[in-house]
């Protein structure tokens, strides 16, 4: 066995063959009991089971934690008022729509939805502001208001 080898070297330690290290060249040896490498199943990335709102719903994440924050009314006095004087949501339009309609869709109720606007995004806009009666309401508006911007770019 060579000194310098780790583990298990098959090589006996009077071996004086051209190669330092014969036992490198011969690769690690498998019990025969065990299965060959290529018998075993592809090895594959393991997939998220969810991801987080702030993941899932990037677009709408940034219209409340950048807009929609506790000052949001420096933006604007009504929600419209926001989508209105802030090019950057122009932009973001198309995806703050689409992620709008896949959070109504995915049939939240109106507690879930005020634990992500205010828990996990800290919101300081509710729905009373504009005298929605729920986050369903707002959602549409978004969606609405999305529209709107997504026509004119």
């Amino acid at each position: 066995m060579h000194p310098e080898c780790p583990g298990a070297c098959p090589a006996p330690a009077s071996d004086t063959g051209t190669d330092p290290f014969p036992c490198h060249s011969r690769g690690p040896t498998r019990p025969s009991h065990a299965p060959r490498p290529d018998s075993f199943p592809p090895t594959r990335t393991p997939r998220k089971i969810t991801d987080t709102p702030e993941e899932k719903y990037r677009n709408l994440s940034y219209l409340f934690n950048y807009y929609l924050h506790q000052d949001w009314t420096i933006d604007g006095e009504t929600l419209s008022d926001v989508f209105e004087r802030n090019e950057a949501l122009h932009e973001l339009s198309r995806g703050i729509r689409q992620e709008a309609e896949i959070l109504l869709k995915e049939g939240h109720d109106n507690q879930h939805l005020d634990d992500i606007f205010f828990g996990r995004w800290g919101a300081g806009y509710e729905p009373e502001a504009d005298d929605y009666q729920t986050w369903h309401e707002v959602l549409r508006e978004i969606i609405r208001f999305s529209e709107r911007h997504i026509r004119h770019t």
